[in-house]
Parts: C-alpha cells; structure tokens; sequence
C-alpha cells in the first residue's frame, strides 16, 4: 500500500508541475504578443501626438497673428496672449521679424521634403533628419514689422512647460512700425 500511494504523489506532483509549466508558458506567450502590441502601436500613438502639436502651433500662430493685427490700429495698443505649449518649442525671432513653432525628431511628415508650403498667413517646411525622422516649422513672418523681444533684438525660444506663457504685444508704432513682445 506505501508503494501506491507514493506512485499516487508522484502522479499528483508531476500532475502540479505540468500545470505551473503551462501557466509560465502561457503567460509569456501573452507578454511576448503584448510587447509586440507596443512596439507597432507606439510609433502610431507619437505620430498623432505629433500631428496634434503642429495642428495647435496653426492655431496658436494664428492666434498670435490676429493679436498683432488688432494692436496695429494705433501706437500704444497692447494684446495679451496665452502660449501652452506640450511639445516643440516657439521662437520669437527679431532678427528675422518671425516667430515659429520648431518640432524636432517626428515621424510625421507634415508637408514635402524642403520644399516651403504656404499655409494662410503661415508657412511650414518639413526637412529630412534621418530615415523616417523629420523635423518641422511652422512660421510666421512679420516682414512689413520691426519685431523685438523685451525692446531687442535678440532672440527667445520658449519650450514645453506645464504652465502656459503669457505674452504680451503691445504696437509702439512710429516709421519703422516697432512691435514689440513681452513674456510675463
């Protein structure tokens, strides 16, 4: 009798350790087909969020735009204006009377390679960085202005932050049509 019952616990111990096995397999089979999930999903997933950022830099440049044509009216007009900004980065540029929205290192490609596309008031140029990597910029050209930042001309990039910034432009007229840019 000892002997069948030790074959018994033999048969119920293999029986258990058959059972962990299959559950081991399984579960990596299910992380295996996960991981793989992830890795077609997530280009996808940053290429909307991509495609996202660039459809807000449109409107806030348009934004912007509009707050500068409402301040041309007399010297002294003054606009102010929110900036959110999740992903890339807006430069205010005096010295070539432009702002832009710069997104580097995106899969997605917002216009032809190199080639400047008007866009409205806007113009956007998508150039190659590597194989499927482009970056891209979204300007705003402010020829017929003097634009200045804090009343120079030196340049202001402002990136990603969690609070927004708040621009204020304010048109001081005169024969060279000084517009100036303040971040508050």
């Amino acid at each position: 009798m000892d002997m069948k019952k030790r074959q018994l616990r033999q048969k119920c111990n293999s029986k258990r350790a058959q059972v962990w096995v299959e559950t081991v397999i399984y579960t990596l089979i299910g992380l295996t087909i996960m991981g793989a999930l992830i890795a077609v999903i997530t280009p996808k997933v940053n290429m909307m969020l991509d495609q996202s950022a660039i459809s807000q830099s449109f409107e806030s440049l348009n934004r912007i735009n509009s707050q500068i044509s409402d301040s041309l009216y007399s010297a002294g007009n003054q606009r102010a204006v929110s900036l959110m900004i999740k992903k890339g980065e807006y430069v205010i540029n005096p010295a070539e009377n432009s702002i832009y929205f710069f997104l580097k290192n995106t899969n997605y490609l917002a216009s032809q390679l190199n080639e400047v596309t008007p866009q409205g008031e806007l113009t956007i140029l998508t150039t190659e960085r590597t194989s499927k990597k482009y970056d891209i910029k979204v300007e705003l050209k402010l020829n017929s202005l003097n634009l200045t930042y804090q009343d120079t001309k030196l340049s202001k990039t402002l990136t990603n932050s969690p609070t927004a910034y708040n621009l204020i432009i304010r048109y001081a007229g005169g024969s060279d049509k000084k517009l100036n840019i303040d971040s508050i």
